[in-house]
């Protein structure tokens, strides 16, 4: 991968891409510099899933209900005390 200026992440280049030649612990490879830093890095624990994150949605979901239910009883409403015009 590689760093270009039309793009702002990093692109394949050509050849067995994502692959780096190591020997004896060392990359051998050009951008030894580059791929040592990510080979040396820590490897991130993904954030565990927490359960209760479904709950939040019930109450939006009550929320939006109830907001539809309301405007609907209000054009209920307005609809009834209009009196019908004779023509």
């Amino acid at each position: 991968m590689e760093k270009t200026k039309e793009a702002r992440f990093l692109v394949p280049v050509a050849g067995p891409n994502g692959m780096v030649q190591v020997q004896d612990d060392r990359i051998v490879s050009g951008h030894e510099d580059y791929y040592g830093k990510i080979i040396n890095e820590e490897a991130r624990i993904p954030s565990p899933v927490k359960e209760n994150e479904s709950e939040g949605y019930l109450l939006e979901i009550l929320l939006f209900s109830l907001t539809g239910f309301i405007t609907l009883l209000l054009i209920f409403r307005f609809l009834s005390r209009e009196k019908p015009k004779s023509y």
